[in-house]
């Protein structure tokens, strides 16, 4: 004995617009004053010689595309040649129901791209503008926003002022976790100074807060009190303990936005560089690279910076460095000949060179990065967001059949690159950086039955009033029998081949 399985079964109250036969078609276009103006034209065999005015674009369209019109079985149809030159008919679908049209095309069929969605639809259908009916409904669509990867908008760069003063302003980050060394070490704390570059790494056993305070106490000793601490917003740097370490020394914290790097770029350019370095030089084991991490450092502090032109050695200390491959010439050079005051005031007048040089070059550099990224994602700045705007933020913790997007959300607050939004659902808000957003619009379907059924459709309408309605209106409501003797029209054609179900399983269907 076999069993009606989901696929077969037509769940209860599933409208079946492009299921429906030409006699309920033509009930259907009953409820367009359009489509029944240009029937008339075209069972007359004649337009008007003049075009009326202030119409629809429906009528319009219709008037202009007259020769290609036909009415067949009392339907409204249009002439077309597809690609292998077959001819064939479109039914003209009134305006209240190419909603319905789309998504049973799109939902049921399994979402698939605008192209595939309205080849599907232009095998059966026609109304004028239908490619970009079919182009917006695809791209709100909140199963296919939520999954399919497509292009964001992206914000203009806005470049870090940098404050001509070694570790005026640092970047903290941590690389890991790591292969456990022989010390106990798992963790990487790296610090890099916006304007001279010179970064600083330090193995950890743990990532937990009092263990990066302590950290970041030792690399203050060497090098000053920051003024600006730029971090991201891991829970190591968002506890109490860096917070009191910060105000005890009178810094200020800044926190990168969530799940956008690019903020704290300086950081994450040179955790690659320090990663990719150590790469070279661990074990097979790789579980010496606590050992390996001064060669790593200083391969990266004596290599010119392209921002500054200069080391970042010789930025911080004022001379170059001496390197295992040095001469005694070199040396001699960069011996003082006088005594300590003349030294001095030598270095300061180098590096007072070195700033004035290596401000403007940095200048230059953040031009020349913003104006590549701003010609590259020129065509997407116009898709700026706005207060109110409902959005969907990227799932960065997304894994295999998870959805890429979560929402939607409501713009509530937007400073500069950054949206404060907050949860339709939960009501929850968070600060989140514009470029993991995407605009999503909410979907509406129109009543497939008109509007004067919206009238006759009161919370006081028995059940013969609504079946008065489905009766004029043309639309049947699953499940019901297969109609034998009419010919239907499937627009899902490669579902299941178009096999017909038994009369018991009634119309195959899929609940959207």
């Amino acid at each position: 004995m076999q069993h009606a399985d989901a696929l077969s079964r037509a769940p209860v109250n599933t409208i079946l617009i492009s299921m429906s036969t030409w006699q309920e078609f033509e009930d259907m276009q009953t409820f367009d004053e359009d489509i029944q103006l240009v029937k008339e034209w075209v069972q007359s065999g004649s337009r008007p010689d003049q075009k009326p005015v202030d119409v629809s674009v429906t009528l319009d369209t219709l008037y202009k595309n007259f020769d290609s019109l036909v009415v067949k079985n009392h339907v409204l149809c249009r002439k077309w040649t597809d690609k292998t030159a077959k001819e064939r008919e479109q039914i003209v679908v009134p305006t209240h129901l190419t909603p319905n049209i789309l998504k049973e095309a799109h939902c049921q069929v399994g979402h698939l791209g605008v192209a595939k969605t309205f080849e599907m639809i232009q095998r059966k259908f026609y109304w004028p503008g239908f490619f970009k009916a079919v182009e917006e409904f695809c791209r709100n669509c909140e199963v296919c926003s939520k999954n399919k990867a497509v292009p964001r908008p992206r914000s203009p760069m806005k470049p870090i002022e940098v404050i001509p003063i070694p570790f005026y302003m640092i970047g903290v980050d941590i690389i890991g976790p790591l292969k456990t060394t022989s010390k106990g070490n798992k963790y990487i704390l790296s610090v890099v100074d916006y304007y001279t570059k010179y970064a600083e790494a330090v193995a950890l056993p743990n990532q937990e807060a009092v263990t990066v305070a302590r950290a970041l106490e030792d690399i203050f000793a060497r090098h000053g009190m920051p003024s600006v601490l730029l971090t991201d917003q891991g829970s190591n740097f968002e506890s109490k303990v860096i917070a009191s370490l910060c105000e005890m020394f009178g810094i200020e914290k800044r926190r990168t936005t969530a799940y956008h790097p690019q903020t704290d770029g300086l950081c994450e350019r040179f955790n690659g560089i320090l990663k990719s370095l150590l790469r070279m030089r661990v074990n097979k084991e790789k579980n010496d690279w606590d050992e390996q991490l001064p060669h790593a450092l200083l391969a990266y502090r004596v290599s010119t910076q392209s921002s500054t032109g200069v080391t970042p050695f010789e930025m911080l200390y004022g001379r170059e460095v001496r390197l295992p491959f040095g001469t005694d010439q070199e040396k001699l050079v960069s011996s003082p000949t006088h005594g300590p005051a003349k030294y001095v005031e030598e270095l300061k007048k180098r590096q007072d060179i070195l700033r004035k040089l290596v401000t403007k070059r940095i200048e230059k550099a953040q031009e020349k990065q913003k104006r590549s990224y701003d010609l590259r994602y020129r065509a997407q700045q116009n898709k700026r967001f706005y207060m109110g705007d409902t959005v969907l933020l990227k799932n960065f913790r997304a894994r295999g059949l998870d959805e890429k997007y979560t929402g939607p959300y409501i713009i509530v607050n937007i400073r500069e690159n950054d949206c404060e939004i907050e949860s339709l659902e939960s009501r929850k808000r968070k600060v989140v950086h514009a470029n993991n957003l995407r605009r999503f619009v909410v979907e509406t379907v129109a009543n497939p039955l008109g509007e004067e059924s919206e009238d006759m459709l009161s919370s006081d309408s028995d059940e013969s009033t609504i079946e008065l309605i489905n009766e004029r209106a043309g639309v049947r409501l699953a499940p019901r029998g297969i109609d034998d003797q009419a010919e239907p029209l499937n627009l899902r054609y490669n579902l299941r081949q178009n096999r017909r179900q038994p009369d018991r399983y009634g119309v195959p269907v899929l609940d959207y």
